[in-house]
């Protein structure tokens, strides 16, 4: 049986896309939606639209080598606080001994699963949400396009750090055994992109 997945990419920059969750998803569908992406499905028929749509496909179809692989990341500390605090229906539970139950749980799940799919293949460029628009420059048709050039994708980077950082009174949901649990479960994760504790 043909196995059915989702393919963000571009044949015109010859790249595809990985966009993980809660590492500025949102943000690089609306960039890369200005450089000739498009979503391909398998699973209806090699249905192909005419545009990027926002999803988390993760897969690497055959041929994958012959494209260049972008990917957007997160610092790991503040990626599993903001997946915690979207999942809360109600956000007053938004307290340290709600995220230590939550971390108890997911922490170790969060991170398997990409680091399974960067042991087959490590990105070209990763767009790191902390340093989006010094990471988006790297990438040579973003760079010479009139979006960067006329200085708007400056902006829409700048606008986009808001909120993406650990706030000062969120650096005491994680405890001294969490972080270092974090450093060894995420070690390959951390030393790629250049990560660290925020505080």
């Amino acid at each position: 049986m043909k196995k059915e997945y989702t393919v963000n990419i571009s044949e015109k920059h010859k790249a595809f896309l990985w966009m993980v969750p809660k590492t500025g998803s949102f943000h690089a569908t609306f960039i890369f939606n200005h450089f000739d992406f498009i979503s391909y499905n398998t699973a209806e028929l090699g249905l192909r639209e005419k545009f990027l749509t926002h999803n988390h496909s993760m897969e690497l179809f055959p041929g994958h080598e012959n494209y260049k692989f972008i990917c957007t990341v997160r610092n790991p500390f503040t990626k599993l606080l903001s997946e915690f605090k979207y999942r809360l229906t109600d956000k007053s539970e938004f307290t340290p001994e709600k995220f230590r139950k939550f971390f108890s749980e997911k922490s170790d799940v969060q991170f398997d699963y990409i680091f399974v799919m960067f042991q087959k293949r490590k990105p070209d460029y990763f767009l790191r949400i902390e340093h989006l628009w010094a990471d988006y420059i790297k990438i040579p048709f973003v760079y010479n396009s009139k979006l960067c050039q006329s200085g708007l994708l400056y902006e829409l980077c700048n606008k986009k750090l808001n909120g993406t950082f650990i706030r000062p009174e969120e650096k005491f949901f994680y405890t001294k055994d969490m972080i270092e649990h974090v450093k060894y479960v995420a070690k390959d994760y951390l030393e790629m992109f250049g990560y660290d504790y925020p505080y």
